[in-house]
């Protein structure tokens, strides 16, 4: 995977089942790591497989990962 900067202009879409989960451009975030953590706190509780899409516009790179989100500690989950 190629480097990430804290001054690059990130664009990253996450999808899940076919539907779009968070569309938006990220600055400021100097590794992968920063870019799941912010993706985590902003998709709250939604969890199971998703593709994350990131495209690094200052770069010119583009990377499509495949991501498990599991609960956040301390959800809990109600089984039906």
């Amino acid at each position: 995977m190629s480097k990430i900067s804290s001054s690059d202009l990130l664009f990253a879409t996450v999808t899940c089942g076919g539907n779009t989960l968070f569309c938006g451009r990220l600055s400021g975030l100097a590794s992968m790591g920063e870019v799941i953590r912010f993706l985590r706190r902003s998709l709250g509780d939604a969890m199971g497989l998703m593709t994350l899409t990131l495209r690094n516009g200052s770069q010119g790179w583009t990377t499509r990962s495949v991501l498990q989100m599991a609960p956040a500690e301390g959800t809990q989950l109600t089984l039906f």
